[in-house]
């Protein structure tokens, strides 16, 4: 009888041991308050990510909008491949000159002068230097 008593108490105490270990095991190590900074990070990569395309996405992209897609030569922000510059022929057969442009997942979008634009360039491109002159 004093045996099967020890036994259970020495079974009860194991599977309690195990239930505690279990728990702290499944928590991972603390996180000192840097998860939810993760977490917003993570937020920010991600909405920046969907703003961005490659640089020959959006090339192609461009080219589509362009009366002589073949003639046109680019230059991209190093930091944000989807802002940049086109230049290409106008319809006079002469270069048009450095016309900036956005493009993310969707249709380009071109320097017009407006303040949509201007409005989208920060947003997009952030920092991205002013441009060539046209």
């Amino acid at each position: 009888m004093k045996l099967k008593t020890i036994a259970l108490v020495a079974g009860g105490l194991g599977l309690a041991a195990l239930l505690i270990i279990t728990r702290f095991a499944n928590q991972g190590p603390p996180d000192y308050g840097y998860a939810d900074l993760n977490r917003e990070q993570a937020a920010m990569d991600s909405r920046e990510s969907s703003l961005r395309v490659d640089r020959e996405v959006a090339e192609i992209i461009v080219r589509g909008n362009l009366r002589e897609p073949q003639s046109a030569t680019f230059l991209h922000d190093p930091n944000t491949p989807g802002c940049g510059w086109v230049n290409a022929r106008n319809g006079y057969g002469g270069m048009a000159g450095n016309q900036a442009f956005i493009v993310t997942h969707g249709p380009a979008m071109f320097d017009d002068g407006s303040e949509r634009f201007s409005t989208r360039w920060a947003e997009v491109c952030g920092d991205a230097a002013a441009g060539p002159a046209g």
